[in-house]
């Protein structure tokens, strides 16, 4: 989940015309991934005729999302990985809330029977750059290299050098939060060689063989520290931006109070669901 601005498509598009070197493709940013190596997840496009993509469609019956006339929005769907890369044991459902200029990230029943490489939502991958470094509530990352791990905290927020906010409330039961800056070397966006370059990561890490695991985090588009303080106050008040009612295998539903305004993903046909909720 990123966020285009006028200047700037996302925080993964090329400048000049060049792809950032170093970039990690298992970690766009609000992707839920199995780590598993390149050679297991490299695509063949070309193989139809007349065609430049591969098109290896999900079997899942469920995706799409509906907006207001004001704008706010609701967009789920129910994944499975691929069989083609050995990822069919690999599934969850995901949501994405959007009211004003927030969107409230929501994850539940991920799933995964591959042993040997771990489950990660991440949250965001910033190329470092001079215009400014990764803010938190417990300061300025300034060293580098930069590795932290954590497995409980009060609600923190985030700020990257591009505006954009995220606001942690928790880390999820069974998993860590991890948040670095450090030289990573990935492969070229065309496969020819590996380049190096240097990023701030910030991403759950579900561990191996991840099984019913779950995720919630809100992202802030073009937003300030000030504002991100007062965004985590209010969410330790009566008068919270926002509010998480269900995060089930049956329903995803938030609730923006200020909005007027309650979005509902529903899974389960026969579900029932409370009154408010």
């Amino acid at each position: 989940m990123d966020v285009s601005y006028p200047d700037h498509l996302d925080s993964t598009a090329p400048e000049d015309g060049l792809w950032q070197d170093g970039y990690d493709w298992h970690r766009w940013p609000g992707t839920t991934a199995v780590y598993v190596p390149y050679n297991q997840i490299l695509t063949s496009p070309g193989q139809v005729k007349d065609e430049g993509g591969e098109y290896p469609f999900s079997d899942q019956g469920f995706v799409g999302g509906v907006e207001t006339v004001d704008g706010n929005s609701v967009f789920a769907f129910p994944f499975k990985g691929h069989d083609m890369y050995e990822l069919e044991s690999f599934t969850g459902k995901k949501s994405y809330f959007f009211f004003d200029n927030m969107v409230v990230c929501l994850g539940t029943n991920i799933t995964s029977g591959i042993k040997d490489y771990q489950v990660e939502t991440t949250i965001l991958q910033n190329k470092i750059t001079k215009e400014g470094k990764l803010l938190t509530s417990n300061g300025e990352i300034n060293k580098f290299p930069y590795s932290q791990t954590i497995e409980k905290t009060k609600p923190l927020w985030m700020l990257d050098h591009r505006g954009t906010g995220y606001f942690i409330p928790e880390v999820p039961a069974g998993a860590k939060l991890k948040i670095q800056s450090e030289t990573q070397t990935n492969p070229q966006y065309q496969n020819k060689g590996s380049l190096k370059g240097d990023f701030s990561t910030v991403l759950f890490d579900h561990g191996k063989a991840s099984q019913n695991v779950s995720y919630n985090y809100a992202v802030v588009f073009n937003t300030n520290q000030k504002d991100m303080e007062t965004f985590t106050s209010e969410m330790n008040s009566k008068n919270q931006p926002y509010k998480i009612l269900s995060e089930t295998e049956k329903a995803h539903i938030v609730k923006s109070s200020k909005n007027a305004t309650t979005a509902y993903a529903i899974y389960d046909e026969s579900a029932v669901l409370k009154k408010g909720g």
